[in-house]
């Protein structure tokens, strides 16, 4: 068991804060090497309590800030800089879902690229569908909004189709994020049952990420396309 560097007594773990605070003396101790982004806000991995989260973390940016420190001895400071590091890490990795589920792959052994190099087919030709869409929209001189540069070619169709396609896209992308953010909230407890859901998270997160990366492409293209046309 950890003991408190000041007072030598053994570290009693009853609430989040017990991970950095002395319960006996009150004094602030440094997060053991190794501590995980889940145990840095005392919850039981992959769950994650978004409301408490943003509580907890407001709650140790407070109490753990180094302005608070600066008269301390050395060892003192050092504990709170390394503490309200490991904070704001764990904090803008958990409160993205995406982020979150990739970082319980990794821990747990199973990372989002091992054994998953194969494209999902179906994507992988929406993709292509899209694409195309575009190149048809830079030919027409079309805005991503349905305008039209100049008035020749299609008057809006390819403008609306694309609309049509990423608000799908999104839709779908925002699905998948749901099913993983529920199967991570719900994991199994039984060893048995992990293996599937780490198979589970693994292709929903996968999916997501072609997703997300289709869509950022796809606006990123139309919006640069529109602007040389109208250049």
């Amino acid at each position: 068991m950890a003991k408190c560097w000041k007072c030598k007594e053994p570290m009693v773990l009853g609430s989040y804060l017990d991970r950095y605070f002395c319960s006996r003396c009150g004094s602030i101790v440094p997060l053991p090497a190794g501590t995980n982004h889940f145990e840095v806000f005392g919850f039981d991995a992959p769950a994650c309590d978004l409301e408490q989260l943003r509580e907890r973390h407001r709650e140790l940016s407070r109490r753990l800030h180094p302005d608070f420190f600066m008269t301390a001895d050395e060892q003192v400071r050092s504990a709170s800089t390394i503490n309200i590091s490991a904070v704001n890490d764990a904090y803008r990795c958990l409160s993205d879902p995406m982020a979150r589920a990739a970082y319980w792959l990794d821990i747990s052994g199973s990372p989002l690229g091992k054994d998953n190099s194969s494209v999902d087919p179906e994507l992988a030709a929406e993709l292509f569908e899209l694409q195309e869409l575009a190149m048809q929209m830079r030919a027409a001189g079309e805005s991503p909004s349905g305008r039209v540069a100049g008035g020749a070619g299609d008057s809006g169709g390819n403008s609306i189709r694309a609309a049509e396609a990423l608000d799908d896209l999104q839709s779908r992308f925002d699905a998948e994020i749901t099913a993983a953010v529920a199967l991570m909230d719900s994991w199994p407890q039984a060893a048995a049952e992990r293996p599937g859901a780490l198979y589970r998270l693994k292709k929903a997160i996968s999916r997501a990420s072609y997703m997300r990366t289709m869509i950022r492409n796809l606006k990123d293209s139309l919006e640069q396309r529109w602007q040389r046309s109208v250049a």
